[in-house]
Formats: structure tokens, sequence, C-alpha cells
């Protein structure tokens, strides 16, 4: 039984919303979340989204929230969370803050969070007239991002695998050539220069330092510029007991996972990180993964609960509020006892009313 506050009469306990037994492996100091953003609207066409700053698709808002009840479920709560610039990442972290109950938090946002940049690579498609690809191309693009494209005009070449589909860069470079730009731990795109389609649309103002911000990475460039953020934000964070939320982008979840469990560049090309899902990493006094590692080397942990466990997350949150509602009102017994002691507590009191 507990007490309520204001009366100091006992009243019955809502129903528990702790919901599932999740427990850390021994030895865990500290945990830190993981959460690759929901679909994106370039995901599902897969495109090459890059810095692009494309949103979700309601099925990337479906996941998100997911992903939020299953850390809900599980009984996890954060103290800060770092995302990128984008709001696909950016929504994803809202989702999981709103469903846990973290809407309090501090929100510290990031470019070196963002999506790997694919930067600018110069081809035509075989057999596809340019005025053809170029009414296709555009045809398909988010409408908040239509108008950055066609500045330029009709392009006589289509400068930009940031955009491209992946069958469209396949049928271009060959799967060979194309999987070497895509899990090529050293391979550099070209740079994204002003006359790009999606160069005002990405360079946009919203970030301070721009002397630094990169044209066109390879995944070891992305790690390069990854880490600092990790080691001089994230980690003091950590190190002091935060509860952290991480909620940013494959290839820079891929990164802080290479980071963290020493994966090499070959077992690198391996890891896949899912849309939505979380991926908990349990650390020890040494800010070191504990979990053994898989065949690549990885010692992550995705977050496993089921669709029932999920569902009674719902269900009995509705029901924690409503019995909360019917709970809070004062029974005649109640009303009458503390009309008596308000009485008491006027006498003698300039204070004249009438109970």
């Amino acid at each position: 039984m507990r007490r309520c506050l204001c009366l100091q009469h006992p009243v019955a306990r809502p129903p528990s919303r702790t919901f599932t037994a999740y427990c850390a492996p021994e030895g865990t100091k500290h945990t830190i979340v993981f959460v690759r953003h929901g679909e994106s609207t370039w995901n599902a066409k897969k495109r090459f989204s890059g810095w692009c700053d494309v949103d979700l698709t309601d099925k990337g808002r479906h996941q998100a929230l997911m992903g939020g009840y299953k850390l809900r479920a599980a009984g996890f709560s954060f103290d800060e969370a770092h995302t990128s610039m984008l709001k696909r990442a950016v929504r994803t972290m809202w989702s999981v803050m709103h469903v846990t109950n973290c809407h309090h938090i501090k929100i510290h946002n990031s470019w070196r969070l963002n999506e790997r940049h694919y930067g600018k690579l110069g081809f035509l498609l075989p057999n596809v007239s340019s005025r053809r690809l170029h009414h296709r191309y555009h045809r398909e693009q988010p409408t908040d991002i239509r108008p950055h494209a066609r500045s330029l005009g009709r392009p006589s070449v289509l400068g930009a695998l940031t955009g491209l589909s992946k069958e469209e860069a396949k049928v271009r470079f060959g799967e060979e050539m194309l999987h070497l730009y895509r899990r090529g731990f050293h391979v550099q795109p070209m740079l994204m220069k002003e006359n790009h389609p999606f160069y005002g649309h990405v360079y946009d103002g919203r970030y301070d330092d721009e002397a630094v911000l990169p044209y066109g990475e390879s995944l070891g460039m992305c790690l390069g510029r990854v880490k600092p953020y990790w080691k001089g934000k994230i980690l003091p964070s950590v190190r002091k007991g935060k509860r952290v939320l991480v909620a940013a982008h494959n290839n820079v979840l891929r990164c802080l996972c290479s980071h963290l469990d020493g994966i090499n560049e070959k077992n690198l090309e391996k890891l896949e990180i899912p849309t939505g899902a979380p991926l908990l990493y349990h650390l020890d006094a040494d800010l070191k993964p504990i979990n053994q590692p898989d065949e690549r080397g990885f010692r992550g942990q995705f977050l496993e609960i089921s669709d029932a466990e999920v569902e009674h997350v719902k269900d009995v949150d509705c029901a924690y509020f409503e019995e909360g509602i019917e709970m809070s009102f004062i029974s005649d017994t109640q009303l009458r006892s503390e009309r008596r002691r308000l009485k008491d507590a006027a006498k003698g009191t300039s204070l004249d009313f009438d109970l």
C-alpha cells in the first residue's frame, strides 16, 4: 500500500510498470544504448542518403516507436541523448524519448554523428538519356529537396552517388566497384562541390563549423570524425554514470562498433545495423565491452523484446493513468476527515471560513 501525499490516507497502488526481467550481464557497470533511425524515404527506395535530410516513412516512424517501446519494456530510462543534425535520426530520438518518458533530458546534436558523406561521383547511366534520367530522378525526390535539386536546371551529367539507387549505381559501376564505394574502408568518393544538385540542400547554413565539414568521405574518414565526439562528449557522461542514448545512422554506428570492439576492416564489411532496433553495449568499469564477441568480433547486443510484451507495455500504461485518475477522487469519509483537520488547524488563527 502507498499513501496519498496530500491526505495521508492509504490508497491502492496502480499496476506496476516494470514489464520484463531484463538483466545486464554480470560485471556491467555502464550500459549505453544505440539506435539507428527508422526507415527513411530513401531507404525505402534503396537510395544513398548521406547528408541529404530526408524524412522517415510511416514504417520508419513505427520502427522508431517500437524501438522505444522495447526499451520501455526492459526498464530503460535516460539522462541525456546524442544525435545528428538530420531529421531522420532526430525524429527517431524524439520517439524513443517520448515512449520512455524522457522528455526532460538534455539533447546534444552534432554533425559528427551525421551519416557518412557519399560525396560526388560523376557519371551518366548508359542507355538512359539525360532528359529521361533528370525527370525520373527529380520526380522521386521528397518535396523539401526538389527546389534545391532543380535550381541548377537539367544537368548533362548526373554527378552524384548521393540520391542514386543501388541498382542505378550497380549498372554504371558494377557490383564489385559499388561494394568498394559502400563498404571499402579507405575508398573516398569524389567531393561534393557547389555545382552538385543537392549542395544547397546539404549545406544550408545549419552547421556552425563549415570549415571542417566533409564533402565526401570514406568509411575510415567517417570514423575519424566520429571518434573525437565519442571520446570528448559521450564517454565523459558514461563515466559519470549517466544513462546515455545515441540515435544515429548505419555507418556512424558501424564505426562506433568498430572502435569499441576493435573490429577489423574485413569483418566490418559484414556488419549491418537494422533500422529502429535498440543496440546495447554493456561496459565494465574501464568502459570496455564485456559481452562475448561473435565471429566478426562484434560485442553489441540487440534488445530482443516480443511483440506481446510491447503490447503489454501499452495496455499497462493506459491502465496506470486510468486507475490513477480514479484514485485521485476523495471519498466522503476522507472529505469529512479533511474538513475536521482543516477546522482544527484554523483554530486560534484569523482564518474565518465555514467548513
